[in-house]
């Protein structure tokens, strides 16, 4: 499965990063994922079918915005 890193606001401590890794790998699809909130990106590993749309609204469900693709 290919590795895609997506950039996020509001993510700003290790605590914000455990919420967006927690809730990131409830997402069909998604098989591993990590987050560096210094940087506010997130690396995840998935199915290369899996959209933006289903990103963001996962982001969202952390209260955080996801910005990109990077």
């Amino acid at each position: 499965m290919p590795t895609t890193i997506i950039s996020v606001s509001g993510m700003d401590c290790g605590r914000c990063e455990r919420a967006a890794v927690a809730q990131l790998k409830t997402v069909p699809g998604i098989t591993k994922v990590s987050a560096h909130a210094p940087t506010g990106r997130i690396t995840i590993t998935c199915d290369p079918a899996l959209d933006d749309d289903a990103l963001r609204e996962a982001v969202a469900r952390t209260g955080f915005t996801f910005l990109r693709r990077v």
